[in-house]
């Protein structure tokens, strides 16, 4: 990671890699396209995971089933969820973020389960460094929304059909006064409602794979991201061709999901897109590293605190050894 006011070499810089100079003013980037040094380096920002539920890390039984029967409400995951140790909760939450950390991960959208001892646990296991998003959900009629909304970065439902609609409108409502985020899924296993999810203008939505190219486009219009997460869907059976969001306008982010289906390895999830996708339509390296960094951090107004830095014999990161690399060798050939 960067820990100099300036770097050089082959950057990426806003969804293109770029030779030229950034330069580091205490909270503030910029980039020069003009290098001050001849340097065999590939530079890229930090990545943001846009959907994680680092909750179930700990589960180590293998979830079979159906996507509702897994993760859906009374389902394999809550079951586990309600019967798992405060301490045990803590210790895997600690292992994944160790992780994130050494694969490049500085930033993190995480969906709660559990309430408001949910948004505890996670804060106690938080790394200090790590850029969090916490997005919570009441665990039961005794916690008010703005309670939870009160521990936390906003509210992010679980699938829209398992929520009451009048649940939907008072969420929206209490995150928008408040100031918070609002995300729900949409479209992972069925087909939903999208007028209500129009209705409810949610700051992103994750996964949307149900969802025609009329609705896509729709997605588009209204300025809603979407956070897709290629190997939680493939682990369930689902085969979505990414490329029509883009085709259709969406802005992508990039996520994980379930700790227990897949590690929250960002180089893993950019490099099985971009495999995936070469077999149906294929999306270019940079637009796939856009989703895992700069797409995430403009939706939320913020920049990137770290950069990951690719070097020759000096590297500053153990997982690429190149120099001066093509695109999707940052993310594709160790």
């Amino acid at each position: 990671m960067i820990h100099a006011d300036s770097i050089s070499g082959k950057v990426f810089w806003r969804g293109e890699f770029l030779l030229g100079t950034l330069y580091r003013k205490g909270n503030s980037l910029s980039f020069s396209e003009e290098p001050e040094m001849k340097v065999e380096r590939t530079v890229i920002p930090a990545f943001f995971n846009a959907h994680t539920h680092l909750g179930d890390s700990f589960v180590m039984e293998e979830p079979v089933g159906t996507l509702p029967e897994v993760v859906g409400p009374g389902g394999f995951k809550q079951r586990m969820l309600e019967s798992a140790e405060e301490a045990t909760l803590l210790r895997s939450m600690a292992t994944a973020f160790s992780h994130m950390l050494r694969t490049g991960t500085f930033g993190f959208a995480d969906f709660r389960e559990s309430g408001v001892r949910g948004i505890s646990l996670i804060r106690k296991a938080l790394r200090r460094n790590m850029q969090a998003i916490i997005l919570g959900r009441p665990s039961s009629g005794d916690e008010s929304l703005e309670h939870v909304i009160s521990m936390c970065d906003g509210l992010a439902l679980s699938a829209i059909s398992d929520v009451d609609p009048a649940l939907l409108d008072a969420s929206r409502d209490a995150c928008r006064r408040m100031g918070k985020l609002f995300a729900i899924h949409f479209n992972e296993d069925r087909r939903e409602d999208l007028e209500l999810l129009l209705s409810l203008e949610p700051d992103f939505i994750v996964h949307g794979i149900q969802c025609t190219k009329d609705e896509m486009k729709r997605l588009a219009d209204a300025g809603i991201p979407v956070a897709i997460t290629p190997r939680s869907n493939i682990f369930y059976g689902k085969r979505p061709d990414y490329s029509a969001f883009l085709d259709s306008g969406v802005t992508l982010m990039l996520g994980t999901d379930n700790a227990m289906v897949s590690e929250p390895d960002m180089f893993s999830e950019m490099d099985f897109l971009y495999r995936y996708q070469r077999g149906l339509h294929r999306i270019g390296p940079e637009k796939i590293i856009s989703m895992a960094t700069w797409n995430a951090y403009t939706l939320l107004g913020s920049e990137p605190r770290a950069f990951i830095v690719f070097m020759g014999d000096e590297s500053a990161y153990d997982i690429v050894t190149r120099g001066r690399m093509r695109s999707f060798e940052t993310f594709s050939i160790p």
